[in-house]
């Protein structure tokens, strides 16, 4: 009887031991996931930060350049000047 007992009991205990290794490692995996979504979307605004400030900056660049013809130092602020 006892041996039928201990089996009984060696079995509920494998199984338990089971289902709490099971539910440990779904919850470790739903874990990553998260991580990684929050890494992801972070990476993400960081990139579309910077590109803005790339595009910014480069839509600056481009008003400055201007042309000069009969003169090398041309208005700053005008976009073509003639001198005769």
């Amino acid at each position: 009887m006892k041996t039928q007992q201990n089996n009984y009991s060696l079995k509920l205990y494998d199984v338990l031991s089971k289902t709490k290794l099971s539910a440990f490692f779904a919850h470790k995996q739903i874990l990553q996931r998260t991580i990684y979504k929050t890494i992801i979307q972070r990476t993400a605004a960081i990139l579309l930060l910077l590109l803005s400030i790339w595009s910014l900056s480069g839509a600056e660049a481009q008003a400055q350049n201007n042309v000069g013809i009969g003169t090398t130092t041309p208005n700053p602020k005008a976009i073509l000047e003639l001198q005769a």
